[in-house]
């Protein structure tokens, strides 16, 4: 394109009122196949190689602030997740992009080698994902023991059972073996009696926290004990 020919326009700015309305005349406006063909051909080899606005500059603090609370905004906007979730359906990469992708990563490091994350920013990662902010949250089906057995205090428990019958099977006596802790009074039972029904009830129960009701198994003699429950 001749040089000079939008010169007049150069450092000319638009109000919000002129882009506003020029925003709005093409909105639900599609090209039509046949004149994304023609542009596409038209442009071809025309084109410079995208370079970001950005690269290279040193954005302030309080410039990279504005962007981030920009971006979270739009992208917390439930409307908009679920149009680029539609958008997205179904769509898969072809075999090219993905040997192209997986060239272009060969040999660099990933972003997040070396770095750590903080407590707080774990924290702050953990509290955002539990429950129904998850992505795999299914309405709350999960079973109790599950959630009992993933817990911190189970994990000690475990492992003050398996201390004291130091790593060795109390039925067969073998060691050196897959070990359980099998709870003597079954987890039903304690439910009953104690009337568990939540996580929190159950953590503050002495009963499924005392050692002497734990066993340490190998695996084969562990299962006549579930066959059992």
């Amino acid at each position: 394109m001749p040089s000079g020919v939008y010169k007049h326009k150069k450092g000319r700015k638009r109000s919000k009122e002129v882009r506003t309305k020029m925003s709005n005349t093409h909105i639900g406006k599609h090209h039509s196949e046949i004149t994304k063909k023609k542009i596409s051909r038209a442009l071809k080899g025309k084109m410079p190689k995208f370079i970001p606005s950005t690269k290279g500059m040193k954005l302030s603090d309080k410039h990279r602030k504005k962007i981030s609370k920009a971006r979270k905004k739009y992208f917390e906007d439930p409307e908009h997740r679920e149009n680029m979730r539609i958008a997205n359906l179904g769509k898969k990469h072809s075999k090219t992009t993905k040997r192209k992708m997986s060239e272009s990563h060969k040999g660099k490091l990933g972003y997040w080698v070396g770095k750590h994350r903080s407590k707080k920013t774990r924290k702050k990662q953990s509290e955002a994902l539990k429950g129904e902010k998850s992505s795999n949250w299914k309405g709350g089906i999960t079973l109790l023991t599950k959630q009992i057995r993933q817990s911190f205090k189970y994990r000690q428990w475990r492992s003050d059972v398996f201390t004291r019958d130091d790593f060795t099977c109390q039925e067969c006596g073998k060691r050196g073996c897959y070990i359980v802790a099998h709870h003597i009074k079954a987890f039903s039972v304690i439910f009953a009696e104690y009337k568990i029904k939540t996580l929190e009830e159950a953590l503050t129960c002495e009963e499924f926290w005392n050692i002497n009701n734990g066993l340490t198994l190998c695996e084969e003699c562990h299962k006549p004990k579930n066959l059992r429950l």
